[in-house]
């Protein structure tokens, strides 16, 4: 509620996870909007963090970045539950169907994401809980897409967030997907 966007990410630092991207999407973001005080939340490590640090040492005075390194998934499900969280953007040209997405949206955070793999399986037909780019798209394609979901309405926003959480529900949750599982199997 005091106005700061607040955009988090988790995924190793390697080339393929693009974090770096991420940082350079936050850039365009923050110099476009010079006034918005924007806070960006980084958990995970790895072998790519000197070209996120390079990004990082290029953002706008507008942007705080707290890199918080490999945690333990209690301390990331911990950090959902106690500090807000406005966006989850995740651009790795190479995934499964990542965990990170499914906890962002078990949250009720939208999500920016690259379309690969079994990432779209994150998403429901109109990507109602946030934006699915395509692997590919150039850098402002990235940066509209974020700078669109933080811009909309206020009860637009709101909706999203129960959209995401709606999502996960029903197609994520472990109860209940062991419970349905379980009566496949019974059926069987």
């Amino acid at each position: 509620s005091d106005g700061k966007w607040r955009i988090m990410s988790c995924a190793f630092m390697t080339p393929g996870k693009r974090v770096d991207l991420t940082g350079r999407v936050l850039v365009a973001l923050a110099r476009r909007h010079p006034r918005q005080a924007i806070a960006w939340t980084h958990i995970g490590d790895g072998a790519a963090r000197s070209q996120v640090d390079a990004e990082v040492r290029r953002l706008p005075a507008n942007v705080e970045v707290t890199l918080m390194g490999n945690l333990p998934h209690g301390a990331v499900l911990a950090h959902y539950a106690s500090q807000p969280v406005d966006l989850f953007v995740h651009l790795s040209a190479r995934e499964g169907l990542p965990m990170s997405i499914q906890e962002a949206l078990a949250h009720g955070v939208p999500v920016v994401a690259c379309d690969v793999n079994g990432v779209a399986e994150a998403f429901d037909a109109t990507c109602s809980q946030g934006a699915l780019l395509p692997v590919g798209a150039p850098l402002q394609s990235a940066v509209a897409a974020v700078e669109g979901l933080l811009l909309a309405p206020p009860q637009e926003r709101a909706a999203r967030r129960t959209r995401a959480w709606q999502h996960w529900q029903t197609h994520f949750d472990a109860q209940r997907n062991h419970a349905r599982l379980a009566r496949l199997l019974s059926a069987l």
